[in-house]
């Protein structure tokens, strides 16, 4: 990806992921109507660059969503390693875990700092002092969660599918 790609991608994405954030508190605000707007235009123009991106970014997001809850089943060797790489709190060695399950943080957005949150349910990007900062959401699994639900989740590869049918699976915006 050139520079100048990567960096309307890098740019784009913070706003996407800001706004999304934003229009879950505030849904009647002026730049939610553009937001939805956006959406609507992508529904009719998916191959715009702009739509392009958003369908990027929402598919890398879903992917993540995918990992964390396949960390918390509790009989996944897999997952397992998910978590201890998770619980480790190391930027590196979490973009190295995301990159192996096909999210290149570091190719869409350039140097890219991790951090986990483990009170969240719903993952950021923000912008630090010119570095991309990733909010990792990993809260503990809570209760309400049966293993059926997380494996229906961490199997789908239906495009159209792109947030988890329960509400206690965390989301993400990366």
């Amino acid at each position: 990806m050139n520079n100048e790609i990567s960096g309307r991608f890098k740019s784009q994405s913070i706003k996407l992921s800001q706004l999304e954030q934003c229009c879950d508190a505030n849904p009647e605000a002026n730049e939610c109507r553009k937001y939805e707007e956006f959406k609507q235009h992508c529904d009719t123009n998916p191959e715009a660059e702009e739509c392009r991106v958003y369908g990027d970014f929402k598919s890398q997001s879903k992917k993540v969503s995918q990992i964390i809850a396949k960390s918390w089943l509790p009989n996944d060797p897999e997952g397992m390693e998910i978590k201890r790489v998770i619980f480790r709190r190391n930027s590196n060695e979490i973009k190295n875990l995301l990159k192996k399950h096909g999210i290149d943080l570091e190719g869409f957005f350039g140097p890219t700092k991790v951090v986990v949150d483990w009170s969240s349910y719903k993952g950021v990007l923000t912008e630090d002092v010119g570095e991309i900062v990733y909010i990792l959401p990993y809260p503990p699994r809570p209760n309400e969660v049966k293993d059926e639900q997380l494996e229906e989740w961490v199997n789908n590869n239906d495009p159209d599918t792109l947030y988890p049918t329960t509400p206690y699976i965390p989301l993400t915006s990366c």
